[in-house]
């Protein structure tokens, strides 16, 4: 992976310095190069994450992978990943939490695709949800019940369909069940079938960009002076009661002194 991201940011610099750019241009240039890059990864990691679950993985729950691998895809006014943002020094930030919706958001949802009266204890409609609904029309399983009052109460139900359908009309172009690919819902012990175990795929992204981007950067700039044959001088500091600047190369392990320092201009 990481030879993968030293190649793209190499590209990157040759393309830049032979657009004649100069750094601060050539920078801002390359992340946007990067953020689109670090929106694959996520999405990538989204599409591998809800393949591992039950709960995405089969024909009736297209939608809810549809609706949230569009979301991943958004874009703010300026045409950058919504759900991703990169920054100079190397700072990264992937997945926007509030555009994808809150846990509150989530709730709310459930409540307009609520199963049975909302009034029923929760047990009952947990019931009517495993047996009901979900066993018959995702599993293609029916388990028959020897309680009259709960095989009237199965006929009445939405099918999953419907209750998917409600839900995402509710969340509108947001999709908070990330909240339970991310976590799962074990802890809501038996209250909730299937049983889903957290993926852990945002957390995971987001700390293997952590260490990758600050790294493509570097390997950037140093490319591209490289090229360019150009000295970057640093902010302007005082000393002697005068202000100077020091020239500076970019290695990949960071910026070194190439010469004398001079006054600043």
């Amino acid at each position: 992976m990481f030879e993968d991201w030293i190649s793209l940011a190499q590209n990157a610099a040759i393309q830049a310095s032979s657009m004649k750019l100069e750094l601060e241009d050539a920078l801002l240039w390359f992340i946007h190069t990067l953020e689109e890059s670090v929106l694959d990864e996520l999405i990538s990691s989204a599409t591998d994450a809800m393949q591992s679950l039950s709960e995405y993985n089969n024909p009736e729950a297209r939608p809810l992978v549809d609706q949230f691998l569009n979301n991943l895809l958004a874009r703010d006014e300026e045409g950058r990943p919504v759900h991703v943002r990169v920054s100079i020094n190397g700072d990264v930030k992937v997945f926007n939490e509030e555009f994808a919706g809150t846990y509150e958001d989530l709730i709310a949802g459930q409540r307009v695709g609520a199963v049975g009266k909302i009034t029923n204890p929760q047990s009952i409609r947990y019931r009517f949800w495993k047996y009901g609904i979900y066993m018959p029309d995702v599993e293609g399983r029916d388990v028959p019940s020897y309680q009259e009052w709960f095989e009237k109460g199965k006929a009445k139900l939405p099918s999953y369909h419907e209750i998917i359908h409600a839900r995402l009309s509710a969340w509108g172009d947001k999709a908070p069940y990330w909240y339970f690919i991310e976590y799962g819902n074990v802890s809501l012990a038996k209250k909730a079938y299937p049983l889903i175990r957290g993926t852990r795929f945002i957390y995971k992204t987001r700390r293997r960009m952590e260490r990758i981007v600050p790294q493509a950067i570097r390997d950037f700039i140093l490319m591209w002076e490289n090229l360019s044959g150009e000295i970057i001088w640093s902010a302007p500091y005082q000393r002697y009661g005068k202000w100077w600047q020091l020239p500076l190369r970019v290695t990949p392990r960071g910026f070194r002194i190439a010469g004398r320092p001079r006054l600043a201009e």
